[in-house]
């Protein structure tokens, strides 16, 4: 959960370049609610020998304004594998998902 105090559509801003920089693909957006994967491998890309398998991630975010006269903006984040849920049990996923979260956090300037 994040704390964020910005109007929302600098939070729209901000997210938008959290995607640009991760390389994350919008799969839903409504409002309140914003759906994206990271780690999906680029059309034609071609593995290298030695490149460590991507981890992708889905994340969604659910966005609620508490007080519609406040800046303030509670986000939520779920992070789910949406390719394998084999993944869940591998130790780099918790990881990968805790610096998405910082991540995040910084672009958001969020507590």
């Amino acid at each position: 959960r994040l704390d964020a105090w910005m109007p929302e559509r600098i939070a729209v801003v901000k997210l938008r370049g959290f995607l640009e920089d991760m390389g994350g693909k919008v799969v839903e957006s409504e409002p309140g609610i914003l759906r994206i994967r990271l780690g999906l491998p680029e059309p034609g890309a071609r593995k290298k020998k030695g490149d460590p398998e991507p981890l992708p991630v889905e994340i969604t975010l659910l966005m609620e304004k508490p007080d519609a006269r406040d800046s303030r903006l509670i986000i939520n984040v779920r992070f789910r594998p949406f390719s394998d849920p084999v993944l869940l049990q591998m130790p780099a996923w918790r990881g990968k998902c805790e610096n998405l979260f910082k991540e995040l956090q910084a672009y958001l300037m969020a507590r």
